[in-house]
This record gives C-alpha cells, structure tokens and sequence, in this order.
C-alpha cells in the first residue's frame, strides 16, 4: 500500500504478487525507483525482491546504473552496479552523460538478451535524461519531443516525465550532439563570453521587495555539492524604465555551468532561478531570451515563481565569442549546423556581431571570479 502511494501516477509492476515501482521502457531497458533496504523500502523497491525479479526474468543478463549519489552493496546484483550519480534535480555535467549512454548503448548491443536497469531515487527526473538519450542513441526515437514522450508514456499513467528546465535541455544537448557526431567524443571547454544580461518585467510581487534590483552569480555545474559558494563576477547595473541591463566587463564562461539568477535587497541575495547549461551548445555574437518558465526553481525542479513575478518576466543574455583553439572552434562549427533542435528550450532573439569599437567598456582580458561576500545572506525558497 506504501509503496503504491509512494509511486503516485508512476506505471509499477506487480509481479509474484508484489509491487515494483519498475517500468518497462523498452523490453531491454528499465526505468525504476530506488532499491531500498531497511525501513524505506516500505515505499520504495526492495533491494532483494528486485534482485530477485532480475533474475528470474533476466538471468545473467542484466546490470543496474545507479545514478543516486548513494553507492549501496550490490552483492544482491551480482555486483552488477555501476555507481555514477549526480545531484537530484540536476543533469549530469555533458560529457559524463555521453559516457553513460556510451557503456549502455554498448552493453545492449553486446548481446540481444542484454538489459539495462536505470534508476535515481524516483525513478523519473534523472532517470529519464539518461533513459531519453539512450532512446535517441538507438534510433528509437527519431527527436527530443518523442524520446520525452515516449519515457513519459511508459513511466507514467500521466506521461508525467522529465519536467525539469535543465534536465529537458540535457535531453536536447544529446540530440544535436547524435545530430553531429558518429562517435561519442567528449566535447571541449569550450570558452564564451557572456557580455550582458538584460531584465525585463522585473516586478517582485511579494512585500518587502521594494529595493530589489537584479543581480547574476555563477557555479560550474557540480555532481556532489548541491549549495556551492556562489561566485560573483564584476557587473555593472544600468536602469532606464524599469529595464535592467547588467554589463558584465571580464566574464568568461566554459563547459557546463549554472547562471544563478537572483536579486539584491536589503543585503540578501534571493535566488528566482537557475539556468544550467553547456557553453559548447550556445552560438557566438547571440541574444538568447529566457522565460521564468526555461529556469529551475532555486531548490528543485520546475520554477515556482516564489516571488511572484508578472508573466512577461525575462532575460536576455548576449553572447560574443573568444578565440578557442582551432579544433575545438572545427567542432563547434559542426555542432552549430544542429542547432536549430535547441530552439524549443534556447530562443535566440537576434544573431548580430558585437562591434568593438563602438563599446570600449567591453574589456577583452579575463579576470578571476570573486565569491559572495560573507555579510550576504543567500535565501532559498
């Protein structure tokens, strides 16, 4: 009965006359909730019955991906657990999904009889990024909007999938990577600049708001620390009204980072949302435009609006491109030719190049990021 309530509108398994929060995505591939020992597997899978289960049904021919930060024994499995986690409500940084589609893919393609466990702690969010990509990697779904559809289709009497900002964009990521590449090679740090950020519709319709003014800090994407010390880059904040432009002299990104968006007041940052993405899909000399709807919420998953914000809320942000490397610059221009897929998540307003010498504020040279000064407190809602 636990367990049941515990799956909410997730698609489960009864078998043997138990229940399995374990979905069929594919008869090869299975999306499920967490095997559980002790008290928790109440609600969650226990760990022994889906021992069990697999082996009966799969007999030496299956092997878990474990993408909880929690490594457990898998001595019930055979030891047939591959430990890879990455924080909850959170992609895995993009190189280290290519890595993990890369041993499935070629896991399932060992053998026929072969199948593929995947499972977070719900079973759903990080499980489907992974499950979504392997999807596109088999040539089962032919796009991003399908591989989604399909996941929520078999995981949920709700088709209640992957719902996360950032996780959906992961899913889009592999898809124009798949587009590109033949091979899974890891992609480069690819260096970009962000030179502003500006804000529209930026009315905080909560109380005691009034001095909020906009405010940006930024984290590499991390794998294990789910509240990293925020770091704070030179910006300068012009606004004529009630338009906010945030002119960032020296800001240098590459890989997978998060965008922490945010607002000042009263000597607190308050976090509105979080972009995470990777510099190698975004386009130089490009404005790209951001509804509150594109960004995490500051603690989970979908945003949440917690400051209540007026519906035409959002960002844009100009970038303009640095001089990498010749072959990481060959493999960004053939990554470029697919990525109109990410256009559903990544809206690009204008594509114009940045002149130089009509904005001598843009400084050219890179200097350190600077952390939060300790006096601020930061508020998550």
């Amino acid at each position: 009965m636990l367990r049941s309530i515990a799956a909410q509108d997730k698609t489960c398994l009864s078998y043997a006359g138990k229940l399995f929060d374990l979905s069929y995505v594919l008869p090869n591939l299975i999306a499920m909730a967490f095997p559980a020992t002790g008290f928790s597997q109440q609600w969650r899978n226990s760990r022994n019955d889906v021992a069990e289960f697999l082996k009966k049904n799969h007999p030496n021919h299956y092997k878990i991906w474990n993408l909880t930060e929690e490594q457990y024994d898998a001595t019930p499995f055979d030891n047939n657990v591959v430990h890879c986690g990455f924080l909850d409500h959170h992609p895995p940084k993009f190189n280290f999904l290519l890595q993990i589609v890369n041993e499935i893919v070629n896991y399932l393609n060992e053998d026929q009889m072969n199948t593929a466990v995947i499972h977070c702690r719900a079973g759903r969010g990080r499980t489907g990024i992974v499950v979504c990509s392997v999807l596109l990697a088999l040539g089962k779904a032919k796009n991003t909007e399908e591989s989604l559809y399909l996941f929520g289709e078999r995981r949920s009497k709700k088709k209640r999938g992957v719902t996360a900002p950032c996780q959906v964009r992961y899913v889009y990521y592999f898809d124009c990577y798949h587009r590109t590449f033949s091979e899974y090679i890891p992609i480069p740090q690819y260096m970009m600049r962000i030179v502003s950020i500006q804000t529209f519709g930026f009315q905080i319709g909560v109380s005691g708001y009034e001095d909020a003014a906009p405010i940006f800090y930024f984290n590499p994407l991390s794998h294990h620390n789910e509240h990293p010390s925020m770091l704070y880059i030179q910006q300068k904040l012009n606004e004529i009204d009630g338009k906010y432009t945030t002119i960032f002299p020296k800001n240098y990104m590459s890989g997978d980072i998060i965008i922490m968006v945010c607002f000042m007041s009263k000597g607190k940052i308050n976090i509105i949302g979080r972009l995470m993405i990777n510099t190698f899909f975004w386009e130089n000399n490009v404005k790209y435009e951001y509804s509150l709807k594109q960004m995490q919420d500051a603690t989970e998953g979908k945003n949440k609006n917690s400051f209540k914000l007026p519906d035409n809320y959002k960002i844009i942000i100009q970038t303009e491109n640095i001089e990498n490397n010749k072959e990481n610059e060959l493999l960004h221009d053939k990554i470029i030719h697919s990525l109109d897929v990410l256009h559903n998540i990544d809206s690009i307003v204008t594509r114009a190049s940045i002149n130089k010498q009509t904005t001598p504020q843009l400084i050219t040279s890179p200097v350190p990021s600077y952390p939060v000064p300790p006096s601020l407190d930061m508020t998550f809602l």
